[in-house]
């Protein structure tokens, strides 16, 4: 009977996102997974000074992780600024571990859920009553080591009304806290298909228009044999191959284009991602540049296969 009082008390927000406002969280009603707003941040000694700092937690009967969140602005915008790395440091403040960070598991377990979670938040929930346009993640897992300078945004949702719960079966969804980080993957660079030969860059230094394989089934299947589907590549174009032969990613066609004002050569490529369960593609382009390099834009809108 409690169970069903609680559930009553909740608001359908988006797909299996509930909104418990006693609790002002987030939980998902297949997981069981909570993502919580416990107020100002209060860890002076972590945080900079005159800066806004939102303390949020993930909940789970398997663990708990605590959440800094930055309030910043740009070009009059509001985001979220999720740092993993201050976060890692309260963890491990309040729970006594000897861990440096959480284990490639833990960390996937939280992002998977908080990244969910506040991409779809109420716009009338937000903690400061005032609504982020986007979420940025500081720190992380990347290609099987913790990095503190990986970073990443992702845009929030616009949430329609009138949406209905999703009830589709996701209890399998919950990512394994012992589960070893993925095979990294090693960069291959282009090479030319002559011994000795240059990259001649003509009007447009980057033209794929469309990588064509002796079989077709080979675009779709990292794990034949090793010398057989990535001569296809080599030559063509540059490409990413886990050290296990498992992951591939590729640019299959692509271009690129002249910025007029600063005369820079921005590419645009049409990505293809495969492993053993898996084929996508989406757009991917290199926009603006950051301290530490181009930031690129992967869409998932227009992925096919």
């Amino acid at each position: 009977m409690e169970s069903v009082k609680a559930r009553i008390n909740m608001q359908t927000v988006f797909g299996w996102w509930d909104w418990d406002a006693e609790a002002s969280g987030m939980v998902n009603r297949v997981t069981g997974e909570r993502v919580v707003y416990r107020g100002r941040a209060r860890e002076e000694v972590l945080l900079p000074d005159r800066e806004t700092w939102l303390r949020f937690d993930y909940l789970h009967s398997d663990m708990t992780f605590p959440l800094l969140v930055r309030e910043g602005t740009d070009e009059g915008a509001l985001y979220w600024q999720l740092d993993y790395c201050r976060s890692a440091v309260l963890w491990r403040r309040e729970t006594g571990t000897s861990e440096a960070h959480p284990s490639y598991g833990a960390w996937r377990r939280v992002d998977d859920c908080v990244s969910d979670a506040l991409a779809c938040w109420p716009s009338d929930q937000t903690a400061s009553w005032r609504w982020a346009s986007h979420v940025h993640f500081d720190g992380g897992w990347l290609n099987g080591n913790w990095s503190e300078r990986v970073k990443r945004a992702e845009k929030r949702l616009v949430i329609p009304d009138g949406l209905s719960p999703d009830d589709h079966d996701y209890t399998d969804w919950l990512f394994p806290l012992d589960a070893p980080p993925p095979s990294p993957f090693v960069f291959h660079d282009y090479r030319p298909a002559k011994p000795g030969g240059k990259l001649e860059i003509r009007d447009n230094p980057v033209l794929l228009d469309g990588l064509t394989f002796s079989d077709e089934d080979w675009r779709f299947d990292p794990m034949v044999p090793p010398d057989a589907p990535l001569t296809q590549l080599e030559g063509r174009t540059a490409y990413l191959l886990s050290k296990d032969g498992r992951r591939l990613l590729y640019p299959y066609r692509g271009h690129t284009e002249q910025d007029r004002p600063r005369g820079h050569w921005l590419p645009m490529f049409w990505l293809l991602y495969v492993d053993g369960l898996v084929a996508v593609s989406g757009p991917a382009t290199s926009g603006r540049q950051s301290k530490t390099g181009a930031i690129w834009e992967i869409s998932p809108f227009g992925a096919g296969f």
